[in-house]
């Protein structure tokens, strides 16, 4: 299942003032609902968004979160979505050169 990786901070009040936890975090994106397949099987249902938590640290300590917080990075995590954690050992391009075409059509022998 691909994911995206991310981190965020969010602050949390203590006796001492505010505390800043950051969290890194990897996002697994859902998928819709699908009633029936192409062949008319039946489909599967949705499959809900999911977060996990990497780790959560504040001044470098690593901490529990509570409910509110887990559901705060939820919900930070779903509106910056980064990059995918692409398999490393790959060697994916930077950079693609495509074609550019006046008219779309003029790849086509015929219209």
């Amino acid at each position: 299942m691909s994911h995206f990786t991310g981190s965020t901070l969010i602050t949390r009040e203590s006796d001492d003032g505010e505390v800043v936890i950051e969290v890194e975090y990897k996002f697994y994106p859902g998928s819709p609902a699908v009633m029936y397949l192409s062949n008319g099987d039946p489909g599967y249902p949705a499959e809900p968004n999911e977060v996990e938590i990497v780790s959560a640290k504040a001044n470098g300590v690593e901490v529990e979160l509570t409910d509110a917080e887990i559901e705060q990075v939820e919900v930070a995590a779903e509106e910056n979505i980064s990059e995918p954690d692409y398999d490393e050992d790959h060697d994916y391009p930077d950079d693609q050169e495509y074609p550019e075409y006046d008219d779309p059509m003029s790849y086509c022998d015929e219209y």
